[in-house]
C-alpha cells in the first residue's frame, strides 16, 4: 500500500457504517477506483465538505489496486457549482457519468483511455460553463461509441441514410438523424449538427498539444502532456458567412466541393501590401533578419548544436540605411530561454557564433567593429513561455508583418482565413 495523488472526480457517494463513506471516483490515473472516506460524515471531519459528488481535484490516497482504497485528503480544482444549482444540468452530468462508467466498467478503453478521461472531464467544465448540455452530451456520445465497437453515422440519417434534413443526433440510433426517422429526441440547429461532425472529425485538443510537443515544451513548467487544453470553438457569424461561402451541391442539396471562383470576402478590414527588394523575401532586412535569427535559435536547440538552451525566444535587429539603402547592421538583441545552470558567458559565445554571423553571412553582412551586440540582457532567462508570460492574439501584429517598416491595417493575421482581404492585401503585395 502507498500514498499516491490522483487526478479525478467523484461520480458517486454513499453511507458506509455511522460515520464514514464510499466514493466512487474516475481517476486520470487509474480509471474508476472506489475509496474509503474515514469519519467523512461527522460534522467537523475536514474531509465532509470534498468528499461529495461532483468534486474534482487531487485526491491523496492510500491507494489499493482492485480493492477498496483510503482517502487522506483533497486539493479542490473544482466544485461545479453551476451545475449544483441546476437541475437539468445535474440531469446531463449524470447521463454523462453513467456512460463513462459503463464504458470503463466493460474494459473498453484499453491505451485510448487517456483521451476518453479528457473529453469526460472537458464536457463537465463545459457544462459548468453555460454550453449547451444537449450539445456537450451529444459530442460526448459520438466519441465514446467507438469505445462500445460502433462507429457513428453523421455524414447522412443513421437509419434511412437521406442527407437532406439532419435534424438531430441519437445515441440509440448510432448517430445522426433526420426529419423523417425523429421521434421525441430534442431536435437542435444546423450549425449544431456542424459542430458535431467538426468535434467528432478533429482531434482539436492532439493537433494543439502536437503543435507545442513541436515548439519543444516538454519538460520546463509548460508541458505538451499535462496542459489543459480546452476548446471553445463556435460558427462564423451566419449573417458573414453567407456573402463568403460558396459551395457546388448536388440535386438532392449534398455538399460536394466549395467553390473557391465565387468565394466572397470576409468582414472589411484595412487593406495595407507592402514589398520591397532588399530582401528575396520582398520583406524589409530588419524584420527579415530577427525572423531568421529566432529561427536559428530554435535550429540550434532542436539539433542540440548550443546545449542548454530552452524553447522561448526572440530577436530585434536595427539596421543603418544610407539614402535609403541598408548599409550596416547597427544592433542585434537576442533573449534565449536557457537551463538553470547554463553558463552566461558561454552561452553568448555560442549565440554569437552560431546564430547571429550564419545569418547575417547568408544575407551578405557581417559584425564591424562598432556593431552593437546584446544577449540576454537582464543576465538570465529560466521561466519563460506561457509559464512566465501570455499575451493575447494579436499582441505583436507590427512583428508578424513588417516590423515598424510600413503600414499595417491593425488586424492580428493569425486568427484570419484568406477570405480576410487585409490578410490577403499583405500577402498580394509580395
Amino acid at each position: 500500500m502507498r500514498i499516491e495523488k490522483v487526478e479525478g472526480i467523484i461520480i458517486n457517494e454513499k453511507k458506509y457504517g455511522e460515520s464514514s463513506k464510499i466514493i466512487d471516483i474516475i481517476t486520470k490515473e487509474h480509471g474508476l477506483i472506489s475509496v474509503m472516506a474515514k469519519g467523512a460524515r461527522k460534522i467537523k471531519s475536514s474531509l465532509g465538505g470534498v468528499s461529495s459528488k461532483l468534486t474534482y481535484g487531487y485526491f491523496h490516497i492510500y491507494y489499493k489496486k482492485d480493492k477498496l482504497s483510503t482517502l487522506i485528503e483533497v486539493d479542490i480544482i473544482d466544485s461545479f457549482k453551476e451545475i449544483r444549482k441546476d437541475l437539468i444540468k445535474i440531469s446531463y452530468v449524470s447521463f454523462i457519468f453513467e456512460l463513462v462508467q459503463q464504458v470503463i466498467k466493460q474494459d473498453l478503453i484499453n491505451k485510448d483511455y487517456n483521451q476518453l478521461y479528457i473529453d469526460f472531464i472537458s464536457s463537465i467544465i463545459k457544462i459548468n460553463e453555460g454550453y449547451d448540455s444537449q450539445i456537450i452530451t451529444n459530442i460526448l456520445e459520438l466519441k465514446v461509441l467507438p469505445y462500445l465497437g460502433v462507429n457513428p453515422i453523421i455524414d447522412s440519417c443513421a437509419n434511412c441514410g437521406d442527407v437532406t434534413s439532419i435534424i438531430t443526433a441519437s445515441a440509440d440510433h448510432y448517430g445522426l438523424i433526420c426529419k423523417e426517422c425523429h421521434k421525441d429526441e430534442y431536435i437542435v440547429s444546423d450549425k449544431t449538427i456542424k459542430l458535431l461532425r467538426m468535434f467528432y472529425y478533429v482531434d482539436i485538443a492532439k493537433i494543439a498539444r502536437g503543435v507545442i510537443e513541436d515548439i519543444g515544451y516538454e519538460g520546463c513548467g509548460f508541458h505538451h502532456q499535462t496542459s489543459g487544453v480546452m476548446v471553445a470553438i463556435k460558427e462564423q457569424s451566419s449573417d458573414i458567412a453567407q456573402g463568403v461561402d460558396s459551395f457546388q451541391k448536388t440535386k438532392e442539396g449534398k455538399i460536394v466541393k466549395e467553390d473557391l471562383e465565387h468565394l466572397g470576402a470576409g468582414d472589411q478590414g484595412l487593406m495595407f501590401g507592402y514589398a520591397c527588394n532588399e530582401t528575396p523575401e520582398l520583406m524589409p532586412l530588419p524584420i527579415v533578419l530577427a525572423n531568421k535569427m529566432c529561427q536559428k535559435l530554435a535550429d540550434v536547440r532542436k539539433k542540440d548544436t548550443v546545449k542548454g538552451l530552452r524553447p522561448d525566444g526572440k530577436s530585434q535587429v536595427t539596421v543603418e540605411y544610407e539614402d535609403g539603402k541598408p548599409i550596416r547592421i547597427h544592433t542585434v538583441l537576442i533573449a534565449a530561454q536557457h537551463n538553470p545552470d547554463k553558463d552566461y558567458k558561454k552561452l553568448k559565445v555560442e549565440i554569437t557564433e552560431k546564430v547571429i554571423k550564419p545569418v547575417l553571412k547568408e544575407y551578405g553582412y557581417k559584425i564591424d567593429n562598432t556593431t552593437r551586440i546584446y544577449i540576454n540582457t537582464t543576465g538570465k532567462f529560466v521561466i519563460g513561455g506561457p509559464e512566465g508570460d501570455t499575451g493575447l492574439t494579436g499582441r505583436k501584429i507590427i512583428v508578424d508583418t513588417y516590423g515598424g517598416y510600413a503600414r499595417h491595417g491593425g488586424g492580428a493575421f493569425s486568427g484570419k482565413d484568406p477570405s480576410k482581404v487585409d490578410r490577403s492585401a499583405s500577402y498580394a503585395a509580395r
